[in-house]
């Protein structure tokens, strides 16, 4: 218990805002040395039926596991997750949000939408604006790899306006990012310029 309470912190909200901020450098690489831990940790709570230890841990797991792989530990270590008992509401939202990332990376579409479709239903039952823009923000990047265009320009475009209703700065520039590669993959040079030099605004100031 002592175990999978001390790498649930790496887990929190706070802790993974902090990556991308001042000391991030440092803090990501303390955590990617401790990745075995927090993927036992992770494991452990799965079987102990602990809910809120096992997706803090899985976040952070896959703070680490998107940099540097396996994205197939992630995605079957995901599964066993949303298996798992006892998950309320909140808890759900934030294990299907995460798994649908390595579902994603994997190639597996239909397995990352099923995800977001599901977790747009638990957030709007909430309701949490905040995850909401999250949502659409992932949705947009599935359907731009799936190559659905005017979809993904809507859902990013919602994305973005329920970040900047929200405050949610780093969310806002990953989204103009993302913005930025749909332009420069559609040759809009001008409009991809425009979103990237508001991304790098954004990483600036946070």
């Amino acid at each position: 218990d002592r175990h999978g309470d001390h790498f649930a912190s790496f887990g929190t909200d706070v802790f993974i805002e902090a990556l991308s901020r001042h000391l991030g450098v440092s803090r990501r690489r303390s955590l990617t040395l401790e990745i075995d831990n927090i993927v036992a940790a992770c494991r452990r709570a799965i079987a102990r039926g602990h809910a809120g230890t096992a997706v803090a841990t899985y976040r952070a797991a896959w703070e680490v596991l998107e940099l540097q792989g396996p994205a197939t530990l992630a995605a079957s270590l995901g599964r066993e997750l949303l298996a798992t008992p006892g998950l309320s509401d909140r808890l759900l939202l934030l294990a299907l949000t995460t798994a649908a990332l390595p579902f994603q990376r994997e190639g597996r579409m239909d397995e990352a939408r099923t995800c977001l479709d599901k977790a747009m239903l638990v957030c709007r039952h909430l309701p949490d604006r905040r995850s909401e823009g999250r949502i659409l923000g992932q949705l947009g990047t599935l359907n731009l790899d799936q190559g659905q265009i005017e979809q993904a320009r809507i859902d990013l475009g919602a994305a973005l306006a329920r970040h900047r209703e929200a405050g949610d700065r780093r969310a806002e520039g990953t989204v103009l990012g993302n913005l930025g590669n749909l332009c420069l993959d559609q040759g809009l040079m001008t409009e991809a310029r425009q979103h990237y030099e508001a991304a790098l605004a954004v990483a600036a100031e946070i």
